[in-house]
């Protein structure tokens, strides 16, 4: 498994980390950890087990953020910013120009070290840190506009407007939007101001490619302000 681990000593930044099959389970057989709902499908495990590795043990693998963690897997430039739950046309188009680079991850989550989670959230489905996925974001005359997320395996489903067994849903719309109703894909759809509302924090990870350049300078901080400010 390869992740990337910053090295300001030298120019290869990817750690390879080897790892074995041998996987911590419990008495039922299943990894007592990360798994794939699937039975047979192991890269989660061997994953996290690889993470595991690198840090030192399976309970260090708890800490860090997404954005770090994207920055881990992809190597890309990752940023967070916080939300104030205004769905501001300034933020569509923001959001819009990322989901629309096929070289950028976007994501959001309700983060409680930005403010506690208020009480329309737990009843909303919306589970409070915890990472979401932002697929993709449409924008039509008769429904205004949506935003269609993607969560982990066993995430409570959205209940709110356009939730799976919304009534609203019609054939057109479900055709319009490629719409499938399946209760195990994690996806669903929600207003914009929906989201807006019940997400404080949004994450955006891009890949590099061949447009960036890197420069490297090795030089040394030395005087009366080396290490920061002479206070």
């Amino acid at each position: 498994v390869r992740f990337y681990d910053e090295d300001i000593l030298t120019d290869n930044d990817w750690r390879i980390v080897l790892v074995d099959d041998r996987l911590p389970c419990g008495a039922d057989g299943n990894p007592c950890f990360g798994r794939s709902p699937s039975a047979g499908v192991l890269w989660v495990s061997i994953l996290e087990k690889a993470l595991a590795k690198a840090r030192g043990c399976y309970e260090a693998t708890t800490l860090g953020t997404v954005p770090e963690g994207l920055v881990l897997l992809s190597g890309g430039l990752s940023t967070s910013d916080d939300i104030l739950g205004h769905a501001s046309d300034e933020l569509w188009r923001a959001l819009e120009s990322k989901i629309d680079n096929d070289a950028c991850v976007v994501g959001c989550e309700f983060a409680t070290s930005v403010g506690p989670a208020p009480d329309h959230l737990a009843a909303s489905g919306i589970l409070p840190d915890t990472a979401y996925c932002i697929a993709t974001m449409a924008s039509l005359e008769s429904t205004g506009r949506l935003v269609k997320l993607r969560a982990l395996h066993g995430t409570p489903a959205w209940q709110g407007k356009w939730h799976d067994n919304d009534p609203a849903w019609s054939n057109r719309l479900r055709s319009s939007l490629n719409f499938s109703k399946n209760a195990n894909d994690g996806c669903f759809w929600m207003t914009f101001d929906d989201w807006a509302r019940h997400f404080n924090r949004v994450f955006v990870c891009r890949s590099v490619d061949s447009q960036w350049t890197k420069h490297t300078a090795r030089s040394k901080w030395a005087g009366r302000t080396a290490g920061g400010c002479p206070n």
